[in-house]
């Protein structure tokens, strides 16, 4: 017999419920539908199977041999139904308490900043991205991105963090580390200490020297702030300082320079990527990222 299948859940929940309610009033009580609704479902089952399922005594209804064959059915669908629902939930609660955050700018606040959200939440794993070149967003996409750029974020999806200056650095013992400001045109020629082509600092700040017309005399690279702060100590050149997210990697060895043509300024702010899954864990982060920026720093 060729016929298609028109049965849905909501049928086998009816009928499961009917099967065990003495008389179809009761059900209908219970379900909170009309009696005539639970008749039509009978009668509709009924006909797509070709089978009577019920037998009448009275007012009350009784599964016939071939009721009690759906019924065996119903139940094994209707557990295996809650069985799929209970552990799609435990998955789910399990995401809710795990973070992936894609860290492509404050990186030296994250010790800090992690430690004081763990101790809030012990219980929300955290998985760090440092490097945005390295990771498949499309495998293995994050909950949250920390960026930064010279312009607040206008996308909705963003939210901003602070606003940081950003200072030269400079050994204690260089001619510079005595003024209080400098210009970027006057840094021509000098010997610099970098961040990595694929950090976004870098290509910030390769846009303010560009527009300032001055090419960097690049000697040394670092994706390490703490590297960067190091190489400035034992004298090798000079780097561009993010004032609030470095600060604490200022040592007594260094000097601090604002520049004033142009100010050299940039945001930082976190991005949830569109389309994604909001967790738990995921809103919680966010707020405490809040928090953390307007108090911390």
């Amino acid at each position: 017999m060729n016929w298609v299948m028109k049965m849905d859940l909501l049928q086998l929940r009816y009928f499961y419920k009917i099967a065990h309610t003495p008389t179809l009033t009761q059900a209908a009580r219970e379900l909170h539908v009309s009696q005539p609704s639970l008749s039509k479902m009978i009668r509709d089952l009924e006909h797509e199977f070709g089978v009577k399922l019920f037998s009448r005594e009275g007012r009350n209804l009784r599964l016939n041999d071939k009721g009690m064959i759906l019924l065996g059915y119903a139940t094994d669908i209707l557990n295996s139904i809650e069985s799929l629902r209970n552990e799609l939930q435990v998955c789910r609660d399990r995401e809710d308490m795990e973070l992936r955050v894609g860290v492509f700018a404050a990186s030296p606040l994250f010790p800090r900043l992690i430690a004081k959200f763990r101790s809030i939440h012990p219980n929300i794993k955290i998985n760090m991205v440092m490097h945005s070149y390295e990771h498949n967003l499309s495998e293995n996409p994050l909950d949250m991105v920390l960026s930064s750029s010279r312009t607040p974020p206008s996308s909705p999806y963003s939210i901003l963090l602070t606003r940081e200056d950003i200072l030269l650095a400079v050994p204690k013992n260089h001619a510079l580390a005595q003024r209080d400001t400098v210009s970027l045109q006057e840094l021509q020629g000098e010997e610099f200490i970098s961040m990595s082509r694929e950090k976004t600092f870098r290509a910030i700040m390769d846009q303010y020297c560009a527009e300032a017309g001055i090419s960097p005399n690049i000697i040394l690279e670092s994706d390490d702030p703490f590297m960067t702060r190091n190489l400035i100590a034992s004298g090798f050149g000079i780097a561009f300082f993010p004032k609030k997210t470095w600060m604490h990697a200022l040592d007594s060895s260094l000097s601090l320079v604002r520049i004033t043509d142009p100010p050299c300024v940039r945001y930082i702010y976190s991005t949830v990527p569109r389309n994604t899954f909001r967790s738990t864990a995921s809103r919680l982060f966010q707020e405490y990222l809040r928090e953390f920026f307007q108090k911390e720093i």
